[in-house]
């Protein structure tokens, strides 16, 4: 709108712009953007396992990737990125599109949405809300072989974000 833009056109500029966009200026893109050295890992551990923390190392270098599994059987892949303030925590659970059939299709979907309904003891404002005050995301999502929960938090709160996820995963009310 022009109250918003400054101009009466911008609506279809942009329209056109969009369309203007080839595959070829996606390809270009996203070999530039999307690449290894732009994702951060992060290691979640067990909060009453000792023997855990102790059997993670820490990635001992920015930008290798380290996979490791506890002995629970949570696997986790870290990877340090000294460059940018923040941590993404991506919670995923086997399932997603490869695992469903025509009687349950879109369960977990279903299944991940409901993971940010609330826990026993955080109603489901009280989840995003906690995550927003802190300035971070937080965001269900399931695809084709994957469900579950992704987090951005400042580096500083990441100890209470992991709490929190541990909350979402071991206590959901659903």
């Amino acid at each position: 709108s022009f109250a918003l833009t400054g101009s009466a056109e911008f609506s279809r500029r942009y329209i056109d712009g969009i369309q203007a966009v080839s595959k070829a200026d996606i390809r270009r893109v996203a070999d530039k953007y999307l690449r290894d050295s732009n994702a951060t890992v992060v290691r979640m551990l067990p909060a009453e396992t000792a023997k855990a923390a102790a059997a993670v190392p820490a990635a001992a270098e920015a930008g290798t990737i380290r996979k490791m599994e506890l002995p629970n059987g949570l696997r986790i892949l870290l990877r340090r990125d000294p460059k940018t303030p923040s941590v993404a925590i991506t919670a995923a659970i086997l399932g997603g599109l490869m695992a469903e059939t025509d009687a349950n299709n879109g369960i977990s979907n279903l299944t991940a949405q409901m993971l940010l309904k609330g826990t026993k003891t955080r109603a489901e404002r009280d989840i995003q809300g906690y995550v927003e005050r802190l300035g971070g995301t937080i965001d269900a999502f399931s695809g084709f072989s994957l469900f579950g929960i992704k987090m951005t938090v400042l580096k500083p709160d990441l100890p209470a974000t992991i709490d929190l996820l541990r909350d979402i995963l071991g206590n959901s009310e659903f």
